[in-house]
């Protein structure tokens, strides 16, 4: 596949792409809807969250996921309309359409990607897109607070919020691999630390202890 600068020309515009990532139930969907409800805007740009692809099937109503089935999903990767994707996420695929980041870039927004650390890992070393252009972002919260997050939800089962769990187990080895590390106890100010984040200029340093992490869950 070429790089992706070769599907997107206009070398007049600023080109941006930001990726959020974060355990499930660190709020980072909150965080990212509480952004766009207000409006806000990154360096007077607007930001589009991708939609993502996906195989597995819809857990509640309105989920931000175009779900396909599997066969659909070979066929786009066959086609190279992926950015980014994973087959091996919970047993399920996931992938970023390239179609997606143009779509918003073509509307003059920043696009904005809620993929995992094995998505931005692919998307810096597959030559797609070059690393200055890229803002990582991880949301994190406490292990209890994650567990407890995940029980209210009422959308999954005992197994199912165990092996939530265990990924983020994994996942704590590769969050000080991000840029920003953003701890999500208030909405309020996690949502004004991204919008710090995005732009460059957050100034509150996050040292995320993931022995500590890996204690409590």
């Amino acid at each position: 596949m070429k790089p992706f600068y070769d599907f997107y020309k206009d070398a007049s515009r600023l080109f941006k792409l930001l990726v959020v990532s974060g355990f499930s139930g660190s709020g980072k969907g909150s965080i990212l809807d509480k952004f766009r409800d207000e409006h806000r805007t990154v360096l007077g740009r607007p930001i589009e969250v991708v939609t993502s692809y996906t195989t597995r099937s819809p857990r509640y109503a309105r989920e931000n996921y175009h779900f396909v089935s599997p066969e659909k999903f070979q066929n786009m990767v066959f086609t190279d309309a992926f950015l980014e994707y994973s087959e091996a996420y919970s047993n399920h695929s996931y992938g970023t359409p390239i179609e997606g980041v143009l779509d918003a870039l073509n509307k003059g927004a920043i696009p904005c990607l809620e993929i995992d650390h094995i998505g931005l890992k692919k998307l810096l070393a597959e030559g797609k897109i070059g690393p200055n252009s890229v803002v990582s972002v991880f949301i994190t919260a406490p292990a209890d607070e994650l567990y407890r997050r995940l029980c209210n939800r009422d959308t999954e089962t005992c197994a199912q919020i165990r092996s939530r769990l265990l990924t983020a187990l994994q996942e704590s080895y590769h969050v000080n691999s991000y840029q920003n590390v953003i701890f999500n106890s208030d909405l309020n100010i996690a949502v004004e630390e991204l919008q710090e984040a995005f732009e460059g200029r957050l100034q509150t340093v996050v040292e995320f202890d993931d022995m500590q992490f890996r204690k409590d869950l």
